[in-house]
């Protein structure tokens, strides 16, 4: 892995390693021979668009798409704990993105080599039908609208629902959603940029199953 990419981010891995209060948010440059590990102890939970992301994905930034990154621990850090193990703190990082969002461009985003249809298909294949709604019988068709913004992220402010239902079954399209691989970011006139879509799904009991369209 190219050190220069470790720019800021390991700086701030070895701050939030020893960090003594409840939240700070610091950039620096570091030597090149500081890198990062998959065993480094005391790793904390790494948040990107409100999503827990990898040390890989972590690593994989280069620092131009770096915005901030901020550090909170203890009581800051009950905020994210919904997202996985906060023990140890929360990273947050903050991507630089394309302020305007685009329903088609020159090169539309790609997901796992593919387009929006490989899209679908993983939906189908992630999705769970809620326990509850099995039981009461319920079925429902859900619109949902979200952005892939110009890092490959579904940011959790993006997803909005254009046709509603029952709660449990808006939460599970949010939370697979949310859950996405990252993308490969859909291309404007020759810049990274965000571009919207909407995805119908489809909660039928026929087959205790969910289906996307």
């Amino acid at each position: 892995m190219n050190p220069m990419k470790h720019t800021c981010i390991a700086a701030i891995l070895l701050i939030a390693s020893a960090a003594t209060t409840p939240t700070m948010a610091y950039t620096a440059d570091i030597p090149s021979h500081v890198s990062l590990s998959n065993n480094e102890p005391q790793q904390p939970l790494y948040v990107i668009d409100n999503r827990a992301v990898t040390l890989d994905e972590v690593e994989a930034l280069a620092p131009t798409d770096i915005e901030s990154i901020t550090i909170v621990k203890d009581e800051d850090a009950k905020a994210y704990e919904h997202l996985g193990d906060i023990s140890n703190g929360v990273m947050i990082i903050n991507l630089i993105t394309a302020d305007e969002t685009f329903v088609a461009t020159d090169i539309m985003p790609m997901f796992l080599n593919g387009g929006i249809e490989t899209f679908q298909v993983w939906v189908m294949q992630n999705i769970r039908f809620p326990a509850e709604m099995v039981e009461r019988g319920k079925e429902a068709k859900l619109v949902v609208q979200f952005t892939v913004n110009s890092n490959g992220y579904i940011p959790a402010e993006s997803i909005k629902f254009l046709q509603e239902a029952e709660e449990p079954f808006m939460e599970e399209a949010r939370r697979v959603l949310l859950s996405s691989p990252r993308w490969v970011p859909g291309i404007e006139n020759g810049k990274k940029v965000s571009v919207q879509f909407v995805l119908p799904v489809i909660f039928t009991l026929s087959s205790n199953t969910t289906i996307g369209l």
